[in-house]
C-alpha cells in the first residue's frame, strides 16, 4: 500500500498555493494550522474543548490576504512603471460580522482599505467607524432619499460615492450636491462563473451606455460630480480570457467617457470579480481560476496604464478573496450506516447473476455484466410486487451484487497494470460510476442550510478534510449527511487530485479506499468523486471533519432550518506577538448531539 503525508496533501487540497501556506499535516496525522511562528493542532483543539463542532476564525489569515492582495499590485506597477493610483475597498456583503469588519477596518488604516455599501444596515454598521484620514466609502444599490439622509449623517471623514443606475437614483441625488457620483455601467461581456448574469445587458446592476447618455443630456450636473465608473461582472471569475474582456470593455467605456466631458471621472472599480482558489488545481472552473492574484493584478495593471494621463485610481473591489480562509467550519461525526445496503452474501438468491460476476475475466467483461445489473434491478424495482418477501428478495439480491463486484474490481486489479486500469477508467462506464459511489452515509453534527449555505444556493465546493488519521489511508468513500429533515442536507462533492512528486512504484489497488475498494485518486488526472474520502471512526474515537474556506457569505447567508442555527466559535489572533485562542458562544453546542 502506497500511501503517505505527501499523497494526503494532494489529495485533501493542501498542497495548493494558497494553502499550503497556512494549513499542514502533523507526525501524528492531525490537520495543523500555521500562524506566524505557532503550529495548532486542530484536532487537540476540537477534543480539549469537548465540541460537536464549532467555527474556527484565524483573523490573522485576513491581514494575510490584505496585504497580499496589496503587494501584488505594488508589484505589477513596478513592473509596468505605472503611476496609476490603488485603492482597495472591501464589499460588506461578503462578510459582515463585527469581528471580521474590526479587523479589517483597523489592519485597513497601512493601506487606506475604503469599504463598499449597498443598504441601509450597512451604512448603520459603517457609521460607527470613525476615520483618522478620508477612506473611499462606494455606495452601490436601490437607493430612496432615508439612504442618502443616513449617508449624509456618516461624518468619520468618508469620501461617500453614491452609484447611479437609473433616472430615479439621478432625480434624487439632483437635491444633495455634496454627495459625489459614479455611475454603474452594464457590461456587455458575460462570464462562466455560477454568478454569471451579473453581467450582460440583461443583469440587475447598472445602466446601460445608451440610457446614461440619455441621462446625462438630461442632468448636466452629472458632468462635473461623477467621479467613479463602476461595473460588476459577477463573483469569482474562473478565466483570466473573460477577466481580460471585461476589463477591456471597461477601459473603453471609461476613455469614452471621459471624451464626452466627463472630466472628473477619476476612479475605476472592476467590481468583484477575483477569484478565490477553492480547489488546489488550477482548471478555470467555477471555483478553481486558471490564474493567479498576481496575474489578476498584472492584468488590470497592464490595461489600464494608459490612463495615467486622466490621474486614474485603480478601486480594487475584493472580498470573497480577503475574508474566504478565515473561517474553517469543523463538524463531529456521529453516526455512520450504510448508504445502501451493506454488501454481504445470502446463499440463497442471484446465482446467475453472481456467476456472470464471478467469471468476468476483465474490467470490459464486468463493465458489460454491470450494466446488464442495472438494467434488470431497474425492472425488477419497477415490476416486483410492494409485498415483505419480495422486497426483502430484491434487497438480498442488491446486497450480494455489491459484494461480488467489490470481490471481483479487487481480484482483477491485483493481476493489472497500473497503466491499464488508468487508461480504462479515463472514460465514464457503470464500472467507474460504481467505483466512485459511496459506501457510506456518514451523518456529522452540523447544518448545511446553516453552515454552508451556499451549497444549496449556488452548489458552491467546500474543500473536506478530517482532522485526524491523515497518515492512515482512507477507508471509505462517504457521502455527508446533515442533522437536518431535508434531503438536500447532504455534501458528498470532491475533486481529487493527486500529482505524482513520489518515486513509490504504484499499483492499480493503491488508488482504492483500503474497505470499500472504491476510487480514491488517479495520478495526474481530475477526478470528481461523489463521496469524502473518510475513515471508519473505530468504537469512542472523536473523529471531525473540516470544511475549509467557509469565511465569505456563509455568515451572511446562513439560514435557520430544524431551528440548527449558531455555532461555538474559537477565535485564534495573534496580539503583541502572543498567540490568542478563546472560545465564544459555547452554549450553541448544546444544539447539536455531541
Amino acid at each position: 500500500m502506497v500511501w503517505g503525508k505527501e499523497i494526503a496533501r494532494n489529495l485533501y487540497g493542501l498542497s495548493g498555493d494558497m494553502r499550503i501556506q497556512y494549513l499542514d499535516i502533523s507526525d501524528e496525522g492531525h490537520l495543523i494550522l500555521k500562524v506566524g511562528n505557532h503550529e495548532i493542532d486542530l484536532y487537540d483543539l476540537m477534543t480539549k474543548n469537548d465540541l460537536p463542532g464549532a467555527h474556527i476564525r484565524i483573523l490573522p489569515l485576513i491581514r494575510k490576504m490584505m496585504d497580499q492582495v496589496v503587494e501584488a499590485f505594488i508589484r505589477a506597477m513596478k513592473k509596468h512603471n505605472s503611476k496609476l493610483g490603488f485603492i482597495p475597498i472591501y464589499p460588506l456583503k461578503s462578510n459582515s460580522s463585527k469581528i471580521v469588519i474590526d479587523t479589517i477596518w483597523s489592519y485597513g488604516e497601512k493601506y487606506n482599505w475604503g469599504f463598499n455599501i449597498g443598504t441601509i444596515p450597512e451604512a448603520e454598521l459603517i457609521s460607527n467607524y470613525s476615520n483618522k484620514k478620508p477612506r473611499l466609502l462606494v455606495v452601490d444599490g436601490v437607493k430612496d432619499k432615508a439612504f442618502i439622509e443616513k449617508l449624509i449623517n456618516i461624518k468619520n471623514n468618508w469620501e461617500v460615492i453614491v452609484d447611479i443606475e437609473s433616472e430615479r437614483d439621478v432625480e434624487i441625488l439632483k437635491e444633495y450636491p455634496e454627495i459625489k457620483i459614479g455611475i454603474r455601467i452594464k457590461l456587455l461581456s458575460t462570464t462562466r462563473s455560477p454568478w454569471s448574469k451579473s453581467s450582460g445587458l440583461y443583469s440587475k446592476f447598472g445602466i446601460s451606455l445608451i440610457d446614461l447618455e440619455n441621462i446625462i443630456n438630461k442632468y448636466e450636473y452629472l458632468y462635473d460630480r461623477s467621479v467613479l465608473l463602476h461595473v460588476h461582472a459577477g463573483s469569482q471569475i474562473p478565466s483570466l480570457e473573460d477577466l481580460d474582456k471585461i476589463i477591456g470593455e471597461t477601459v473603453s467605456i471609461y476613455t469614452h467617457l471621459r471624451e464626452i466631458g466627463l472630466n472628473n471621472l477619476t476612479y475605476i472599480d472592476f467590481g468583484g470579480g477575483l477569484a478565490y482558489p477553492y480547489t488546489h488545481f488550477k482548471k478555470g472552473s467555477g471555483f478553481s481560476p486558471d490564474y493567479t492574484l498576481e496575474e489578476y493584478a498584472e492584468l488590470i495593471i497592464e490595461k489600464t496604464t494608459d490612463l495615467e494621463k486622466y490621474g486614474t485610481k485603480i478601486v480594487f473591489e475584493g472580498g470573497r478573496y480577503i475574508v474566504a480562509p478565515h473561517r474553517i467550519t469543523v463538524s463531529k461525526v456521529i453516526d455512520v450506516r450504510p448508504y445502501g445496503v451493506r454488501p454481504r452474501i445470502y446463499e440463497d438468491i442471484g446465482y446467475g447473476i453472481m456467476d456472470e460476476i464471478r467469471k468476468a475475466e476483465s474490467l470490459k467483461e464486468l463493465n458489460n455484466v454491470l450494466r446488464k445489473i442495472r438494467e434488470a434491478i431497474t425492472r425488477l424495482t419497477s415490476r416486483t410486487k410492494a409485498s415483505k418477501e419480495n422486497r426483502v428478495l430484491l434487497e438480498k439480491l442488491i446486497t450480494n451484487i455489491e459484494y461480488e463486484v467489490s470481490r471481483k474490481v479487487e481480484e482483477l486489479l491485483s493481476r493489472m497494470k497500473l497503466d491499464e486500469f488508468i487508461e480504462y477508467i479515463r472514460y465514464p462506464s457503470p464500472l467507474l460510476e460504481y467505483l466512485i459511489t459511496p459506501s457510506m452515509r456518514v451523518f456529522v453534527s452540523f447544518s448545511i442550510f446553516n453552515h454552508i449555505p451556499d451549497k444549496i444556493v449556488v452548489d458552491q465546493y467546500f474543500q473536506v478534510v478530517p482532522l485526524s488519521r491523515l497518515l492512515e489511508k482512507p477507508e471509505i468513500l462517504a457521502i455527508l449527511s446533515d442533522l437536518t429533515c431535508d434531503s438536500m442536507g447532504e455534501y458528498g462533492d470532491f475533486y481529487s487530485y493527486v500529482e505524482k512528486p513520489f518515486k513509490e512504484k504504484l499499483i492499480p489497488l493503491d488508488l482504492l479506499t483500503s474497505t470499500d475498494k472504491k476510487l480514491l485518486y488517479v495520478p495526474n488526472m481530475l477526478v470528481k468523486l461523489n463521496g469524502i474520502p473518510l475513515h471508519i471512526p473505530r468504537k469512542g474515537e472523536k473523529y471531525y471533519l473540516a470544511f475549509l474556506e467557509t469565511g465569505a457569505y456563509q455568515d451572511m447567508l446562513g439560514m435557520n432550518h430544524n431551528m440548527l442555527s449558531g455555532y461555538p466559535e474559537i477565535l485564534i489572533d495573534i496580539i503583541d506577538g502572543q498567540l490568542k485562542i478563546k472560545v465564544v458562544n459555547k452554549s450553541y453546542a448544546s444544539k447539536y448531539p455531541v
